[in-house]
């Protein structure tokens, strides 16, 4: 019973991470391509707010808006959940 509750934690740990993460790869994308919060929101069919929640890490793209992200930056799944070196 122990082991399946640290399993969780890292779990639930390693994807808080990865939200973080996420939020600072989508604004720093943004700036490299010179896309406001406004563009990317219009893209993807959302409110510029939730753009805005992402980047500040309030929440987090799902699976869906991912792939929709993928395509506009023209990058890879790990370039917008791993850390940018």
């Amino acid at each position: 019973m122990e082991e399946w509750r640290i399993k969780i934690t890292f779990v639930l740990l390693r994807n808080l991470a990865h939200k973080n993460v996420i939020g600072e790869n989508i604004k720093e994308l943004c700036h490299q391509i010179g896309w406001s919060q406004e563009r990317l929101a219009l893209e993807l069919n959302v409110r510029r707010q939730t753009v805005n929640n992402w980047e500040r890490n309030v929440s987090s793209p799902d699976i869906t808006m991912l792939r929709k992200l993928k395509v506009i930056f023209r990058c890879s799944h790990d370039d917008l959940i791993d850390e940018r070196n």
